[in-house]
């Protein structure tokens, strides 16, 4: 399980940034950032703003993590067919959105 709040405080100490410019390009003061480096899971609204403003993909944590898994963990599941496709469809309202998680996932928009 990755540990979000370490992953950004690894991150934001290595850009040497200044808790109170961070803080500020978060609309919030530096107590709340190091309360963000506490915490296990975040906001995805949040993570995609401090992923902005530390030019670092966050997700792709995320997504690598998912790859080193295996999808399904119960064998059982594939023993009746082997050959159903499974899709997924996810709606994303803002088109700015939508379209950086395109990039992120190198996925047609």
């Amino acid at each position: 399980m990755i540990h979000v709040g370490k992953e950004i405080e690894k991150v934001f100490t290595k850009k040497g940034i200044k808790i109170s410019v961070f803080a500020s390009k978060l609309n919030t003061v530096p107590r709340n950032v190091y309360n963000i480096f506490t915490r296990e899971s975040i906001d995805t609204e949040i993570l995609f703003k401090i992923s902005q403003i530390l030019q670092y993909d966050f997700f792709r944590l995320y997504f690598n993590q998912k790859l080193n898994e295996p999808l399904i963990k119960n064998d059982a599941l594939f023993s009746k067919s082997l050959s159903k496709k499974l899709s997924i469809t996810i709606e994303i309202e803002e088109e700015k959105t939508k379209n950086e998680i395109c990039k992120i996932l190198n996925i047609p928009n």
